[in-house]
């Protein structure tokens, strides 16, 4: 389908959303939130989205654990293509640390203006399998067991903090 333009988020998956398919939408104009955005859920399915000026590409947060996201293409974000971080609340239906977690990217896109194509926070166990990304540098703060499997091109930069409580941890293959 094709999204209404205005809202803050274009599609939310919230709190024990699961085993759901979210596929083949045209997703655009959410300046003050994500394309997609997904709290406190595991299992779904997430393909073959477009997603045009958003300022988050992708949301992840709560502890959202086990979704797959496939061919989809992030344009024209303000802020980051992907971001994901642990979030405040608690979650209820899937990881007990709030951490998003074993979330994986397969031959999605996350390219052109705006800030950095993906920031993760206080997430475990990230896969990207021939993912591509336009812009800056990846950021990865405070999150074990990234894997990136292909797409950072020359010119392109992963940028790796840790700390003590939480360290990071990234392989680039």
């Amino acid at each position: 389908g094709d999204g209404q333009a205005g809202q803050v988020h274009g599609i939310m998956l919230h709190r024990g959303v699961t085993n759901t398919l979210v596929a083949r939408n045209n997703v655009h104009d959410q300046p003050n939130g994500a394309g997609i955005a997904i709290f406190d859920t595991s299992g779904d399915d997430v393909s073959d989205n477009t997603i045009d000026r958003a300022l988050y590409g992708i949301r992840i947060s709560v502890g959202s654990a086990a979704n797959t996201f496939t061919n989809n293409r992030v344009t024209n974000r303000t802020k980051y293509g992907l971001y994901t971080y642990k979030g405040s609340d608690l979650p209820a239906y899937t990881t007990p640390s709030g951490h998003p977690t074993n979330n994986v990217f397969t031959s999605s896109s996350f390219t052109a203006s705006g800030g950095n194509p993906i920031k993760l926070g206080e997430t475990d166990g990230t896969t990207f399998d021939h993912d591509t990304f336009g812009g800056s540098t990846l950021k990865v703060d405070a999150s074990a067991g990234t894997r990136i499997n292909g797409g950072v091109s020359n010119g392109e930069r992963v940028a790796v903090t840790g700390k003590s409580a939480g360290p990071t941890d990234v392989t680039v293959a």
